[in-house]
C-alpha cells in the first residue's frame, strides 16, 4: 500500500516494536470505504500491520494463524490520522496492538 499510510518513526528493542504512523486522508481507498462517511478499512490495517512488521524485523512476514483479531473503532481518516502500533514477537507469534491516542483500535494475536 504505497499512499494508505507513512511511517513517522520506529523503536525496536529486543522482541518489541513501537512505530508511529500517520495515515494519508486523501487515499483512494477512502472513496469507495465509504462515499460521504470514510473509515480505513480493516483489510487495510492488517496489511500495514504485517508490512511494519516486516519493516522492523527485517524479513518477510506472512501471518500464519490467526488467532485473536479484534477491531475495537473505526478510523475516521478526516479526524484521526495519528496512530501507534506496538508488535511484539516470541518466536513465531507475534501479538500487535494499533491504537489512536488513548483508544484502542485493533487487536491481533497471530503466527508467522
Amino acid at each position: 500500500m504505497t499512499d494508505f499510510y507513512r511511517i513517522l518513526s520506529q523503536q525496536v528493542t529486543d522482541n518489541t516494536a513501537v512505530v508511529h504512523i500517520e495515515l494519508n486522508p486523501d487515499c483512494k481507498v477512502y472513496e469507495g470505504h465509504f462515499p460521504g462517511l470514510p473509515i480505513a478499512p480493516g483489510m487495510c490495517h492488517l496489511e500495514m500491520i504485517r508490512e511494519c512488521a516486516s519493516l522492523v524485523w527485517q524479513q518477510a512476514v506472512r501471518f500464519g494463524t490467526i488467532k485473536r483479531l479484534k477491531f475495537m473503532q473505526p478510523i475516521d481518516p478526516r479526524m484521526c490520522t495519528l496512530l501507534t502500533l506496538t508488535l511484539t514477537r516470541e518466536g513465531q507469534n507475534m501479538t500487535a496492538l494499533l491504537v489512536s491516542g488513548e483508544q484502542d483500535i485493533v487487536k491481533l494475536k497471530a503466527t508467522i
